[in-house]
Protein backbone atom coordinates (compact mmCIF):
# COMPACT_ATOMS: atom_id res chain seq x y z
CA UNK A 1 0.00 0.00 0.00
CA UNK A 2 2.85 2.37 0.79
CA UNK A 3 4.49 1.61 -2.56
CA UNK A 4 1.24 2.11 -4.43
CA UNK A 5 0.54 5.46 -2.78
CA UNK A 6 4.11 6.69 -3.26
CA UNK A 7 4.29 5.75 -6.94
CA UNK A 8 0.87 7.24 -7.62
CA UNK A 9 1.95 10.53 -6.02
CA UNK A 10 5.31 10.57 -7.84
CA UNK A 11 3.84 9.77 -11.24
CA UNK A 12 1.05 12.26 -10.63
CA UNK A 13 3.57 15.00 -9.90
CA UNK A 14 5.57 14.19 -13.05
CA UNK A 15 2.34 14.12 -15.06
CA UNK A 16 1.46 17.63 -13.88
CA UNK A 17 4.31 18.98 -16.02
CA UNK A 18 3.08 17.36 -19.24
CA UNK A 19 2.13 19.86 -21.93
CA UNK A 20 -1.63 19.94 -22.49
CA UNK A 21 -1.85 22.97 -24.76
CA UNK A 22 0.42 24.58 -27.32
CA UNK A 23 3.44 26.14 -25.51
CA UNK A 24 3.60 29.92 -25.79
CA UNK A 25 7.28 30.27 -24.82
CA UNK A 26 9.68 31.88 -27.29
CA UNK A 27 12.27 29.08 -27.00
CA UNK A 28 10.95 25.58 -26.28
CA UNK A 29 14.39 24.40 -25.15
CA UNK A 30 14.21 26.73 -22.13
CA UNK A 31 10.93 25.14 -21.05
CA UNK A 32 12.39 21.63 -21.54
CA UNK A 33 15.30 22.39 -19.23
CA UNK A 34 13.04 24.10 -16.68
CA UNK A 35 10.68 21.09 -16.60
CA UNK A 36 13.60 18.69 -16.24
CA UNK A 37 14.86 20.72 -13.30
CA UNK A 38 11.44 20.39 -11.66
CA UNK A 39 11.44 16.63 -12.30
CA UNK A 40 14.90 16.04 -10.77
CA UNK A 41 13.66 15.54 -7.17
CA UNK A 42 11.14 12.95 -8.37
CA UNK A 43 13.87 11.09 -10.25
CA UNK A 44 15.88 10.90 -7.04
CA UNK A 45 12.94 9.80 -4.91
CA UNK A 46 12.07 7.08 -7.42
CA UNK A 47 15.72 5.98 -7.45
CA UNK A 48 15.71 5.87 -3.63
CA UNK A 49 12.58 3.72 -3.67
CA UNK A 50 13.96 1.29 -6.26
CA UNK A 51 17.31 1.07 -4.45
CA UNK A 52 15.44 0.00 -1.32
CA UNK A 53 12.94 -2.26 -3.07
CA UNK A 54 15.62 -4.07 -5.07
CA UNK A 55 17.63 -4.79 -1.93
CA UNK A 56 14.76 -6.76 -0.39
CA UNK A 57 13.59 -10.28 -1.34
CA UNK A 58 10.31 -10.25 -3.24
CA UNK A 59 8.78 -12.96 -5.44
CA UNK A 60 6.90 -10.24 -7.37
CA UNK A 61 9.85 -7.94 -7.95
CA UNK A 62 9.98 -8.41 -11.75
CA UNK A 63 6.29 -7.53 -12.02
CA UNK A 64 6.76 -4.51 -9.76
CA UNK A 65 9.56 -3.19 -11.99
CA UNK A 66 7.55 -3.84 -15.16
CA UNK A 67 4.50 -1.95 -13.90
CA UNK A 68 6.71 0.89 -12.69
CA UNK A 69 8.45 1.18 -16.06
CA UNK A 70 5.09 1.17 -17.86
CA UNK A 71 3.86 4.03 -15.69
CA UNK A 72 7.04 6.00 -16.42
CA UNK A 73 6.93 5.27 -20.14
CA UNK A 74 3.35 6.55 -20.38
CA UNK A 75 4.57 10.05 -19.51
CA UNK A 76 6.15 10.58 -22.93
CA UNK A 77 2.90 10.13 -24.87
CA UNK A 78 -0.15 12.27 -25.49
CA UNK A 79 -2.37 12.71 -22.42
CA UNK A 80 -5.63 10.86 -23.02
CA UNK A 81 -7.86 13.88 -22.45
CA UNK A 82 -6.40 16.12 -25.20
CA UNK A 83 -6.87 15.84 -28.95
CA UNK A 84 -4.33 18.30 -30.40
CA UNK A 85 -0.78 17.07 -29.91
CA UNK A 86 2.74 17.52 -31.23
CA UNK A 87 5.35 14.89 -30.30
CA UNK A 88 7.89 17.68 -29.73
CA UNK A 89 5.82 18.79 -26.72
CA UNK A 90 6.90 15.66 -24.84
CA UNK A 91 10.67 16.31 -25.09
CA UNK A 92 11.13 16.95 -21.37
CA UNK A 93 9.29 13.81 -20.37
CA UNK A 94 10.98 11.80 -23.12
CA UNK A 95 14.35 12.78 -21.61
CA UNK A 96 13.06 12.02 -18.11
CA UNK A 97 11.90 8.55 -19.24
CA UNK A 98 15.23 7.83 -20.95
CA UNK A 99 17.21 8.97 -17.91
CA UNK A 100 14.99 7.03 -15.51
CA UNK A 101 15.44 3.84 -17.52
CA UNK A 102 19.24 4.19 -17.31
CA UNK A 103 18.99 4.72 -13.55
CA UNK A 104 16.81 1.62 -13.23
CA UNK A 105 19.44 -0.44 -15.07
CA UNK A 106 22.23 1.08 -12.95
CA UNK A 107 20.39 0.28 -9.70
CA UNK A 108 19.66 -3.30 -10.76
CA UNK A 109 23.35 -3.79 -11.54
CA UNK A 110 24.34 -2.30 -8.19
CA UNK A 111 22.03 -4.71 -6.34
CA UNK A 112 22.95 -7.79 -8.42
CA UNK A 113 19.48 -8.14 -9.95
CA UNK A 114 20.72 -9.68 -13.19
CA UNK A 115 17.68 -11.89 -13.76
CA UNK A 116 15.48 -8.80 -13.48
CA UNK A 117 17.70 -7.04 -15.99
CA UNK A 118 17.12 -9.84 -18.46
CA UNK A 119 13.41 -9.60 -17.73
CA UNK A 120 13.20 -5.88 -18.55
CA UNK A 121 15.05 -6.46 -21.81
CA UNK A 122 12.77 -9.31 -22.82
CA UNK A 123 9.36 -8.07 -21.69
CA UNK A 124 6.84 -6.06 -23.66
CA UNK A 125 5.42 -2.91 -22.11
CA UNK A 126 1.75 -1.99 -22.32
CA UNK A 127 1.22 1.45 -23.80
CA UNK A 128 -1.40 3.95 -22.57
CA UNK A 129 -4.79 4.16 -24.26
CA UNK A 130 -3.77 7.23 -26.27
CA UNK A 131 -1.25 5.07 -28.16
CA UNK A 132 -3.68 2.17 -28.56
CA UNK A 133 -5.78 4.56 -30.64
CA UNK A 134 -2.83 4.75 -33.03
CA UNK A 135 -2.75 0.96 -33.35
CA UNK A 136 0.02 0.28 -30.84
CA UNK A 137 -0.47 -1.80 -27.71
CA UNK A 138 2.98 -3.11 -26.69
CA UNK A 139 6.59 -2.01 -27.17
CA UNK A 140 10.02 -3.28 -26.15
CA UNK A 141 12.69 -1.64 -24.00
CA UNK A 142 14.06 0.49 -26.84
CA UNK A 143 10.95 2.66 -26.57
CA UNK A 144 12.62 4.21 -23.51
CA UNK A 145 15.22 5.73 -25.84
CA UNK A 146 14.74 9.34 -26.86
CA UNK A 147 15.90 11.96 -29.31
CA UNK A 148 15.29 15.60 -28.39
CA UNK A 149 14.29 18.02 -31.12
CA UNK A 150 14.24 20.78 -28.51
CA UNK A 151 17.84 20.25 -27.42
CA UNK A 152 18.99 20.00 -31.04
CA UNK A 153 17.27 23.34 -31.60
CA UNK A 154 19.14 24.72 -28.58
CA UNK A 155 22.45 23.41 -29.92
CA UNK A 156 21.84 25.22 -33.22
CA UNK A 157 20.30 28.36 -31.72
CA UNK A 158 23.16 29.01 -29.32
CA UNK A 159 25.84 27.63 -31.69
CA UNK A 160 27.07 25.32 -28.93
CA UNK A 161 28.51 22.73 -31.34
CA UNK A 162 28.02 19.92 -28.80
CA UNK A 163 28.05 16.29 -29.89
CA UNK A 164 24.96 15.57 -27.80
CA UNK A 165 23.12 17.94 -25.51
CA UNK A 166 21.18 14.90 -24.31
CA UNK A 167 24.45 13.44 -23.00
CA UNK A 168 25.46 16.79 -21.52
CA UNK A 169 22.12 17.09 -19.74
CA UNK A 170 22.25 13.58 -18.26
CA UNK A 171 25.82 14.22 -17.08
CA UNK A 172 24.95 17.55 -15.46
CA UNK A 173 22.04 15.89 -13.65
CA UNK A 174 24.18 13.01 -12.32
CA UNK A 175 24.31 14.53 -8.86
CA UNK A 176 23.95 11.38 -6.73
CA UNK A 177 26.99 9.98 -4.94
CA UNK A 178 25.53 6.46 -4.87
CA UNK A 179 24.83 6.46 -8.62
CA UNK A 180 27.69 8.44 -10.22
CA UNK A 181 27.72 9.25 -13.90
CA UNK A 182 30.09 6.35 -14.61
CA UNK A 183 27.40 3.96 -13.34
CA UNK A 184 24.85 5.60 -15.64
CA UNK A 185 27.28 5.17 -18.56
CA UNK A 186 27.87 1.55 -17.57
CA UNK A 187 24.11 1.01 -17.55
CA UNK A 188 23.88 2.39 -21.08
CA UNK A 189 26.78 0.16 -22.14
CA UNK A 190 24.78 -2.85 -20.95
CA UNK A 191 21.72 -1.61 -22.87
CA UNK A 192 23.92 -1.17 -25.96
CA UNK A 193 25.34 -4.69 -25.62
CA UNK A 194 21.87 -6.22 -25.42
CA UNK A 195 20.79 -4.11 -28.40
CA UNK A 196 23.75 -5.17 -30.54
CA UNK A 197 22.90 -8.80 -29.85
CA UNK A 198 19.36 -8.16 -31.10
CA UNK A 199 18.06 -8.18 -34.64
CA UNK A 200 15.15 -5.84 -33.98
CA UNK A 201 15.99 -3.35 -31.25
CA UNK A 202 17.71 0.03 -31.77
CA UNK A 203 19.56 2.22 -29.24
CA UNK A 204 21.93 5.14 -29.75
CA UNK A 205 24.06 5.51 -26.57
CA UNK A 206 24.16 9.27 -25.93
CA UNK A 207 26.13 9.15 -22.67
CA UNK A 208 28.97 7.06 -24.09
CA UNK A 209 30.41 10.07 -25.89
CA UNK A 210 31.92 10.75 -22.46
CA UNK A 211 33.94 7.54 -22.57
CA UNK A 212 36.72 9.92 -23.58
CA UNK A 213 40.04 9.60 -25.27
CA UNK A 214 41.87 6.56 -23.98
CA UNK A 215 38.65 4.87 -22.88
CA UNK A 216 37.12 4.31 -19.44
CA UNK A 217 36.99 1.24 -17.23
CA UNK A 218 33.59 -0.04 -16.18
CA UNK A 219 33.61 -2.39 -13.16
CA UNK A 220 31.00 -4.84 -14.46
CA UNK A 221 32.95 -5.45 -17.65
CA UNK A 222 36.36 -5.46 -15.97
CA UNK A 223 35.29 -8.20 -13.57
CA UNK A 224 33.62 -10.37 -16.19
CA UNK A 225 37.05 -11.39 -17.45
CA UNK A 226 36.72 -13.95 -14.64
CA UNK A 227 34.39 -16.85 -15.42
CA UNK A 228 32.40 -16.55 -12.18
CA UNK A 229 31.68 -12.89 -12.92
CA UNK A 230 30.93 -13.62 -16.56
CA UNK A 231 27.92 -15.52 -15.21
CA UNK A 232 26.34 -12.09 -14.70
CA UNK A 233 26.48 -11.32 -18.42
CA UNK A 234 25.34 -14.85 -19.12
CA UNK A 235 22.20 -14.22 -17.08
CA UNK A 236 21.55 -10.88 -18.81
CA UNK A 237 22.23 -12.01 -22.38
CA UNK A 238 21.53 -15.75 -22.26
CA UNK A 239 24.88 -16.41 -23.98
CA UNK A 240 26.87 -19.29 -22.52
CA UNK A 241 30.51 -18.23 -23.06
CA UNK A 242 32.76 -15.30 -23.75
CA UNK A 243 33.81 -16.68 -27.14
CA UNK A 244 30.23 -17.00 -28.32
CA UNK A 245 29.34 -13.55 -27.01
CA UNK A 246 32.40 -12.07 -28.73
CA UNK A 247 31.33 -13.57 -32.06
CA UNK A 248 27.72 -12.43 -31.76
CA UNK A 249 28.87 -8.98 -30.67
CA UNK A 250 31.00 -8.65 -33.82
CA UNK A 251 28.03 -9.70 -35.96
CA UNK A 252 25.85 -7.17 -34.18
CA UNK A 253 28.33 -4.35 -34.78
CA UNK A 254 28.21 -5.07 -38.49
CA UNK A 255 24.45 -5.36 -38.50
CA UNK A 256 24.01 -2.03 -36.68
CA UNK A 257 26.81 -0.32 -38.67
CA UNK A 258 28.68 0.79 -35.57
CA UNK A 259 31.67 2.02 -37.59
CA UNK A 260 29.43 4.64 -39.14
CA UNK A 261 28.35 5.79 -35.66
CA UNK A 262 31.94 6.20 -34.53
CA UNK A 263 32.91 8.24 -37.58
CA UNK A 264 29.87 10.48 -37.38
CA UNK A 265 29.39 11.20 -33.70
CA UNK A 266 31.97 9.60 -31.45
CA UNK A 267 35.63 10.43 -30.98
CA UNK A 268 37.78 8.31 -33.27
CA UNK A 269 39.37 6.34 -30.43
CA UNK A 270 36.20 5.57 -28.45
CA UNK A 271 35.81 1.83 -28.80
CA UNK A 272 32.74 -0.06 -27.65
CA UNK A 273 34.61 -3.40 -27.71
CA UNK A 274 37.32 -1.98 -25.45
CA UNK A 275 34.78 -0.40 -23.10
CA UNK A 276 33.06 -3.79 -22.82
CA UNK A 277 36.41 -5.60 -22.52
CA UNK A 278 34.90 -7.86 -25.12
CA UNK A 279 37.99 -9.83 -26.18
CA UNK A 280 38.94 -10.69 -22.60
CA UNK A 281 35.51 -11.77 -21.35
CA UNK A 282 35.40 -15.15 -19.62
CA UNK A 283 39.13 -15.79 -20.11
CA UNK A 284 40.12 -16.30 -16.47
CA UNK A 285 38.85 -19.18 -14.35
Amino acid sequence: MARKDFLAAAIGYADSFRVRQRPTVEHIDEKILADLHSLLPIRDQLADWLMLESSLPSPRFDDIVTLFLESILALKYRPQEITQWNDAWSDAHGLFVYEMFLYVVAILIANDKYATLRHIFETHYLLPDSEAQRGRDFVAYDEFYTYSQGLEYRNDRLKLQRLSLVADTIKERATRKDIPFRDVMQAELVVLLVTLLSNERRWYPHTLIYTGRGGMRFPLFVRTVQHRYFERLKIITGIESGDVLHGKFAEGCERHEIRRWEKMRFWADVSFPESMNIKALDTLK
